[in-house]
């Protein structure tokens, strides 16, 4: 599918979608399948099931792995590739994937699900400049209080790689060494109504 210098709406299908909304601020929504989207405006880009590409190239952008709103769900879709480039980006992304944001100042939300899937690859995280929200699933302990898991930072040397842990269990993976602290990382109860806020 390709679309035009106007603002587009795309949808995909069952199936593995090519999606190129050239110019334009466009919408697109892959569905199922390994889907692979290219977007020149200010776009906003879901992914879906499947493991697929989300490249905002130039504009602010959306990429998110799944719906934006509270009917979203970061299970499905794990291990796909988001992509901002040029622009200042949010990414809404889950366990397993890979992400970039490009070299402007960009918003990464991290929605935790599953602590028997890969941890997520953020490749060019700068905490100068780009902000970082954890988002885990919540829940209570016996008499009904909230229960915040433990975040933790380590730096790996030997591979290049700051690891965020939560409860000792490396969740998200950073690229570089970077000294980051709880003041450059936010853990917030997941609330999918953040997303009707986009």
């Amino acid at each position: 599918m390709v679309g035009s210098s106007s603002d587009d709406y795309f949808e995909g299908d069952a199936g593995n979608d090519t999606i190129n909304g050239f110019s334009g601020n466009d919408a697109a929504y892959g569905g199922s399948g390994d889907d692979l989207f290219y977007g020149l405006g200010g776009d906003s880009i879901v992914g879906g099931g499947g493991k697929d590409v989300l490249n905002g190239d130039l504009g602010n952008d959306i990429l998110s792995s799944d719906r934006l709103d509270s009917y979203a769900d970061f299970s499905r879709g794990a291990g796909e590739t988001q992509i901002g480039a040029e622009g200042e980006d949010t990414i809404i992304f889950s366990n397993a994937d890979q992400v970039s944001g490009g070299a402007d100042a960009d918003t990464f939300n991290y929605v935790y699900r599953d602590v028997t899937s890969d941890p997520v690859v953020i490749n060019d995280f700068d905490k100068d400049i780009d902000t970082l929200t954890v988002h885990y699933t919540p829940q209570t302990d016996g008499q009904g209080n909230p229960i915040v898991p433990e975040m933790s930072f380590e730096i790996d040397a030997s591979i290049g790689e700051t690891l965020i842990k939560l409860e000792g269990v490396v969740v998200s993976k950073l690229q570089g060494d970077i000294t980051i602290s709880s003041s450059d990382v936010t853990l917030a109860e997941y609330d999918a109504t953040f997303l009707d806020r986009l």
